[in-house]
């Protein structure tokens, strides 16, 4: 039957053929995002600078690498300028707060020197250019912040580079003792990754944790 086949319409399917392979090799490269656990960060008794036993819970972004089979000939590519955003829910789901929490990116520098501004009836304080996006490489992740407890207090706070202003106990992201769900939200290059924590806060200071939400939990609010 092929014999029959005009020539230029051989090549026609095989280009065609062609380009679809390439595009679909090319799609496999795009970064895709995937989240878990992190190790907490902490400060303890003996912190140099006489700072308060704190607990830093994190989350680690990865940025997955190609299938074996791919990966011997083709480079995934970085997730540029990776931004964040996290929701606070309670435990049945329910929003907590009006706005998303800008997400701080653990391994970036401390916010730069605050500013005051003068207003009518006082001064009001702000961060000048942070740093609130990063660049992750195919195989390796970032940590992103999610929220930090003091020692001796029931509050946990939702963590960002604004809690540098607040003296670590940002009021807008500010959780009484209980469980909660923080649904992390990452952007780059167009696309969007979303996964759902659960927040322990009702057990005190050395049992504040996070761990992977359900999976029925993760179905409804995702």
């Amino acid at each position: 039957m092929l014999s029959y086949v005009p020539d230029f319409l051989i090549n026609l399917i095989a280009g065609i053929v062609g380009i679809a392979i390439i595009l679909w090799i090319e799609r496999q490269r795009r970064p895709v995002l995937f989240m878990k656990v992190g190790v907490p960060g902490t400060l303890d008794e003996k912190d140099v600078l006489k700072r308060h036993p704190t607990t830093f819970l994190k989350i680690q972004v990865h940025n997955r690498t190609l299938p074996k089979w791919l990966s011997w000939v083709y480079v995934g590519e970085p997730a540029l300028s990776c931004v964040g955003w996290i929701t606070f829910f309670d435990i049945e789901g329910r929003p907590l707060f009006q706005k998303e929490m800008q997400a701080r990116w653990s391994e970036t520098q401390d916010p730069p020197p605050i500013q005051y501004t003068q207003i009518e009836g006082g001064m009001v304080a702000r961060l000048v250019n942070p740093q609130n996006s990063v660049d992750i490489p195919p195989g390796e992740y970032s940590n992103l912040d999610l929220a930090n407890k003091i020692q001796g207090e029931d509050h946990c706070y939702g963590w960002n580079n604004e809690s540098y202003i607040h003296n670590w106990r940002h009021p807008d992201w500010k959780l009484p003792a209980g469980n909660y769900l923080a649904r992390v939200r990452i952007k780059t290059g167009g696309r969007e990754f979303r996964d759902l924590f659960l927040i322990h806060n009702d057990e005190g200071f050395d049992a504040f944790r996070h761990e992977e939400a359900t999976h029925e939990l993760r179905k409804r609010l995702l």
